[in-house]
């Protein structure tokens, strides 16, 4: 997949099915060419990235030339808009979920990575499996810092950049969110990620098994 119009056929198609499943009221998608200079950082992304700044806007940057996004971009932008859209729809119930805690961050990514996981039946690639053994440890360390002021730099520790220092490999917040919201829905049958969406994990009764 390399021609624009194409793509953008295919964004509408993607985002009027996503539409019919979630609780959504007016949104844009965006779709724009990533910036040569910017490229790399979306290399180990199929050469997309997407953002979600407000409750109205759904924002997807792609790069035309990445070998990956070429060959499979149609599920790249499935997983990429059914995440993000789902953001936007838990946004619009007025739910934070970016500017309250690492807890609920950690909730919203993960009912967002499952959304789109059922949606297209595909992980986004930055949510790599852990074991259970991994998981508690993860686990362990965000439980210092759940109820904490969200910060910047938690964002880039948990879900962006990684730290050596503090022992978190690169998106471990993503994989983490999204193995506490497979085993509440495994508790909790009836549960999905679209009757959760207006929930703050605050409302949530979340435990560990």
């Amino acid at each position: 997949m390399s021609n624009k119009s194409q793509i953008e056929r295919k964004v509408r198609v993607i985002t009027k099915e996503v539409k019919r499943l979630l609780p959504l009221k007016y949104v844009k998608v965006v779709i724009k060419e990533i910036e040569i200079e910017r490229r790399g950082i979306y290399k180990d992304l199929g050469g997309i990235g997407a953002y979600c700044p407000n409750p109205h806007l759904v924002e997807i940057g792609v790069d035309l030339t990445h070998p990956r996004f070429i060959k499979s971009g149609n599920s790249l932008l499935a997983v990429s808009i059914a995440h993000e859209l789902h953001h936007a729809a838990r946004r619009q119930a007025g739910v934070n979920i970016s500017r309250g805690t690492l807890l609920e961050c950690l909730w919203s990514e993960g009912l967002a990575d499952m959304f789109a996981y059922e949606f297209t039946g595909n992980k986004p690639l930055w949510n790599k499996s852990l074991t259970d053994r991994k998981f508690r440890a993860l686990l362990a360390k965000a439980k210092k810092n759940f109820k904490g002021t969200f910060t910047n730099q938690m964002y880039d520790d948990w879900f962006l950049k990684g730290s050596k220092k503090k022992g978190l490999r690169r998106w471990a917040g993503y994989a983490l969110g999204f193995e506490m919201v497979r085993r509440y829905m495994r508790r909790n049958p009836g549960k999905t990620p679209v009757s959760l969406i207006g929930a703050p994990v605050g409302k949530v009764k979340w435990e560990v098994s």
